[in-house]
């Protein structure tokens, strides 16, 4: 680790991600408490899950193409401080005492738009600025580094509201202070190679060779629907954790920012090993196995009303689900080709993603009408079907031995194995 983080390339990302980590969390943990707050209503933390998600999907299907075109550095700056300007309206509208719920919809949607650029974003410029040998170690560092200020944030956010008695003013002002100082520690990072293929093409024509890699190569796209199904139950589970912290488990602002901070911490704690053990000998058994011990873990959370056994629960699950995604991010960036990275990562998180909104969407209404236990065991249900039918399927298989075909610029195919 002390190497890369000598390198220009690295350090720059390294902190700006970091900062934009910790300002994602204050706002997510800031946004669900004030719409509690302004609302009481299970069916608004859902909606407002559901309106950062649903525009994120429509800016990933048009924006995919042209990711392949714009430098990675200068979209990740710009989304960084967008997200600070948009900040103020909130910030000014509490100031004046003035804050209704369409304020924090407004936000989220913006919010919600920006995120699903910048982490394809991301992932593109970290793929074209290092070796493949090296991608399992960086990305670990990276996932590592953002889970950690997802771990302090929640938690520090929590206990900033509590100590200043729900005045909210002080976070978000830390919160713009951070998306702006994101943005400009990005402005250090050195450009990267975009790809061989620099002829400007239609957008249509750009979206369907993204969707023809999923069709020729189908390890990717069953990857891609499992993760659907897994993000379906994460959309549907992480609205309710304010009210399932609060009513069901009895706890404060500061045991919900605890609470928060429990999934970054396993999911810390799993890259740390992931980075630690290196390259595995059985990559299918680490990535479903620890999918199918997470859906285990869902279904015990929902019973519990001990706080200290929830939060121990939750971080098993942020180490489980950091075992699946250090291992599918590294698949990704070292076999898809340089031209097409910016639409078949923006894609992949589209099919993956799109679980999220329809998670949220449906997590409302079923909480209010049978109740949080029985909306957790269902999830951790779900998770545990879609893990073991992965487990039996074929398709699977070729996780411990990737073949994939590349679409070339020719449109013929390349065969290569890992």
């Amino acid at each position: 680790m002390p190497s890369l983080l000598l390198k220009r390339s690295f350090f720059p990302i390294w902190i700006g991600q970091a900062v934009a980590g910790t300002g994602g969390s204050f706002a997510t943990f800031v946004q669900s408490w004030l719409m509690y707050e302004l609302t009481g209503s299970k069916l608004a933390m859902g909606s407002l899950w559901l309106v950062f998600m649903l525009p994120g999907i429509l800016v990933q299907l048009v924006s995919g193409p042209y990711l392949d075109r714009w430098e990675p550095k200068r979209v990740m700056i710009a989304v960084q401080w967008s997200r600070a300007a948009i900040f103020l309206l909130p910030f000014g509208m509490l100031t004046m005492d003035a804050l209704e719920a369409w304020h924090l919809y407004l936000t989220t949607v913006v919010t919600g738009m920006t995120e699903h650029l910048f982490r394809p974003a991301g992932m593109a410029y970290v793929a074209g600025a290092f070796p493949a040998e090296k991608l399992a170690r960086v990305n670990s560092i990276l996932e590592g580094t953002m889970q950690l200020t997802l771990l302090t944030g929640p938690a520090l956010a929590g206990w900033v509201l509590a100590e200043s008695e729900g005045d909210s003013l002080p976070v978000l002002a830390a919160l713009i202070a951070m998306m702006a100082g994101s943005g400009a520690s990005l402005l250090l990072l050195p450009r990267t190679e975009r790809g061989k293929n620099k002829k400007k093409e239609t957008w249509l024509r750009q979206l369907a060779e993204g969707f023809r890699f999923f069709r020729l190569s189908p390890l990717f796209l069953w990857t891609g629907l499992l993760m659907t199904a897994v993000n379906f139950c994460a959309g549907a589970f992480l609205p309710m954790v304010l009210p399932f912290v609060t009513e069901r488990l009895g706890g404060s602002s500061a045991e919900y920012g605890l609470y928060m901070a429990a999934y970054p911490l396993g999911f810390m704690l799993g890259t740390l090993y992931t980075g630690w053990a290196g390259e595995p000998s059985d990559r299918r058994r680490l990535m479903l196995g620890g999918l199918l011990v997470q859906g285990g873990f869902m279904v015990l959370i929902a019973w519990t009303r001990s706080f200290p056994v929830a939060l121990m629960l939750e971080t098993g699950i942020g180490v489980c689900a950091a075992l699946f995604t250090v291992q599918n991010t590294t698949l990704y960036q070292r076999h898809v080709p340089a031209e097409l990275r910016g639409r078949v990562f923006v894609l992949r998180m589209l099919i993956a993603r799109i679980g999220f909104p329809l998670g949220a969407l449906f997590a409302g209404g079923f909480a209010e009408w049978m109740g949080l236990p029985l909306l957790f065991t269902l999830l951790g249900g779900i998770v545990l079907a879609a893990s073991a039918s992965a487990w039996l399927s074929p398709v699977y298989r070729e996780l411990n031995r990737v073949v994939l075909r590349d679409v070339a610029k020719d449109g013929s195919q390349v065969s290569r194995a890992n």
